[in-house]
């Protein structure tokens, strides 16, 4: 074998115009490969890691009440937190994710904007002020302003923002938004920083210091915004992460202990949502029968049934008001709602002893505020489980959306949530990969087209591959009978061509590889001015930006190897196989 190699290194080098002129067709080829994978793998690294994730973090968590998107705002911040804790990675950031619509008038100029909190007490690694600083670079003030409330709402803004709103440092702006609590609210902000931003995606939002934000869009103190999480191995832990929280999500029953009040008379009460879609309310009309009182009020989107002993015990009946009350969750503060009665059960209905059931549209006005207060277990114990015919029916403390795989799944949901008007809160848990499943499809797409292109270029180059394998083979005919006469198998002359044609490709892929790695330097110093172009997403300050991997060059290298080998197989089997006699004969 070794005498084989050799054989084939000499041939190569005997042949070198023709084998230069091949090898660099080759080279061209591994160099187009190589480096479009490289630029379609640096566009979704820039997708994913400069706009994906601080617009939507590796995990996400948000919700919609209402119906409204818009409406980002969760209760119970504790429970969130501590399922979160269970299952991220030590390394993780937790970081809410407020964003406020709202219209900026600056000087004489007024403009949309979101308005967007950043955590200035979180303390950030190297890796990640090296990459806030490329993201955001500052031209005026710092971001370390925002700390200075001397001026009322500090406020950082794009340079492009800032010279449509005709507003530089120091001067004021003026905002008008809706608020969490859906009420409108104005601000007068103040601009203590400008700076140019990574990508047009980045000169939309103003950014202010978290708790500013929660102040001027009305989160109470447990009240948490959607929330981001990222860690430092995203494609490792972010599904996994995701599915775990999802898991730790799960709803249960919503339901008020309280306080209920009616003539004079008071007793303890479980209030319990009814659901008010139409396979819902049908079960209810099924299992709950009334003793008195409209059916079709009592089961309307306003309607309040009371279980029977509930209604004996207060003297209560249709018509009349009860009032109820409870203890909020974290604090000392109360609620109270004030129902009337449409119905009262039958004695049979498979209610809770002291229940009233509320239609989930006036149910939920009253189980967000404040949160009630988690009923000890002798009163758990005696709500209805998946077992009862109500279980169905009863409103859940909040609508668990299940995980989806791709971003149009992604989509669909979120237009379900829209759609649906669900009262409550719904709660979505993804990982980038879901969300933004898009760009991988487009980097899949771009090396699909990538290949399929350099695979016609080379099966084009291979052409020449077998025509100069065939002229080589032809015009060392005499060479092969006289090998073949001294004693070479036909099994080690096919080796000998297939060596030649593989070294060749060798080396040509490699020189390409290292041609490619040139031209990605090369272009990467190119400066590409943006800045009005939603093109320049793509860039990275100004500049292409390639990810070359290991995985995706190696796997080219080899590829092209391994066709020029095959291509080279029957050729050198068809020489193998010449009698000695004949190529001995040959002339030319």
């Amino acid at each position: 074998m070794k005498q084989i190699i050799n054989i084939s290194f000499r041939n190569l080098i005997r042949q070198q115009r023709r084998n230069i002129l091949l090898g660099i067709a080759i080279a061209f080829g591994a160099l187009v490969l190589i480096l479009a994978n490289a630029f379609s793998h640096g566009i979704s690294k820039v997708l994913f890691e400069q706009i994906v994730k601080y617009t939507n973090g590796h995990v996400a968590i948000s919700y919609m009440r209402n119906g409204n998107l818009m409406n980002q705002v969760f209760p119970d911040d504790k429970r969130l937190m501590d399922v979160i804790n269970k299952v991220a990675p030590p390394d993780s950031r937790v970081e809410q994710a407020i964003g406020v619509f709202g219209r900026a008038i600056g000087n004489g100029v007024a403009d949309n904007v979101i308005l967007v909190g950043v955590d200035m007490k979180g303390k950030l690694t190297d890796q990640e002020k090296k990459e806030f600083s490329a993201n955001f670079k500052m031209l005026q003030g710092s971001f370390e302003n925002l700390k200075d409330k001397s001026n009322g709402y500090p406020v950082v803004l794009a340079e492009q923002k800032a010279k449509y709103l005709k507003v530089k440092m120091g001067d004021a702006l003026k905002v008008r938004f809706t608020g969490v609590g859906n009420q409108a609210s104005s601000a007068q902000l103040t601009v203590v920083g400008i700076f140019k931003p990574a990508n047009v995606f980045m000169s939309a939002p103003i950014f202010l210091e978290v708790g500013d934000v929660r102040a001027l869009a009305g989160y109470g103190t447990h009240d948490v915004p959607g929330l981001q999480i990222n860690m430092k191995k995203p494609q490792q832990f972010a599904k996994k992460v995701a599915d775990q929280i999802h898991a730790g999500l799960k709803p249960g029953l919503a339901v008020i202990a309280g306080k209920c009040e009616c003539k004079g008379k008071t007793t303890d009460i479980l209030e319990l949502g009814m659901r008010t879609d139409s396979v819902s309310m049908l079960g209810v009309k099924k299992a709950v029968k009334l003793v008195q009182g409209d059916s079709a009020k009592a089961f309307s989107y306003e309607g309040v049934i009371v279980s029977h002993s509930l209604g004996s015990k207060l003297s209560c009946k249709a018509g009349d008001t009860i009032t109820v009350t409870w203890k909020a969750k974290y604090d000392s503060s109360t609620g109270t709602a004030l129902l009337r009665v449409n119905g009262v059960a039958d004695s049979a209905a498979p209610l809770p002893p002291m229940s009233v059931l509320v239609n989930e549209r006036g149910f939920y006005k009253s189980y967000y505020s404040p949160l009630p207060s988690v009923p000890d277990a002798s009163v758990r114990n005696g709500l209805p489980d998946s077992t009862s015919v109500l279980w169905a029916s009863l409103a859940p403390e909040y609508m668990l959306m299940k995980r989806c795989a791709t971003t149009t799944e992604y989509s669909k949901i979120q237009k379900e949530m829209g759609r649906a008007k669900y009262k409550g809160i719904m709660v979505s848990v993804q990982s980038m990969y879901e969300t933004a499943s898009a760009i991988l499809n487009v980097e899949f797409a771009l090396n699909l087209i990538t290949l399929a292109a350099g695979l016609i270029l080379f099966f084009i180059i291979l052409i020449g591959v077998i025509n100069t394998l065939r002229m080589t083979i032809k015009e060392r005919t005499r060479e092969i009978g006289t090998v073949r006469a001294i004693g070479m198998q036909k099994n080690d002359v096919r080796m000998m061509f297939m060596l030649e044609t593989g070294f060749l490709a060798s080396f040509a892929s490699i020189a390409g590889t290292v041609l490619a790695f040139c031209v990605m330097w090369g272009l990467s110093l190119l400066t590409i001015d943006a800045k009005d172009n939603p093109m320049g997403m793509l860039l990275v300050q100004g500049h292409l930006f390639f990810a070359p991997t290991v995985i995706a060059t190696v796997s080219y290298n080899v590829l092209i190897v391994a066709i020029a080998v095959v291509t080279a197989f029957f050729p050198a089997k068809k020489a193998a196989r010449r009698p000695v006699s004949d190529a001995l004969r040959h002339f030319e």
